[in-house]
């Protein structure tokens, strides 16, 4: 197993994270960035930038509320299986 230079490591995140929050700003100049964060898997030794947006974050949580109604209203029927495990 070959060890990992931290510092080589961070000097590349640190830079290539300064390129994609400038090509994202460049590419999206009318639009308001309201999340960034990274996402990485160390086993595959990758790392994603992920941004959004106030308008699709709104749509996101809408969709996901929209889908957790319908889930208890199915739920809390008299038909449903109770013998099923389900997320409410």
């Amino acid at each position: 197993m070959s060890v990992i230079d931290l510092e080589t490591a961070r000097e590349r995140l640190v830079s290539e994270s300064a390129k994609a929050i400038q090509a994202f700003a460049s590419e999206h100049t009318n639009e308001e960035c309201c999340y960034f964060a990274f996402d990485s898997d160390p086993k595959y030794g990758y790392v994603l930038l992920c941004f959004d947006t106030p308008a699709n974050s709104l749509k996101t949580a809408q969709s996901s509320e929209r889908s957790a109604v319908e889930r208890r209203k199915k739920v809390l029927t008299k038909d449903y299986s109770w013998n099923m495990p389900a997320i409410i």
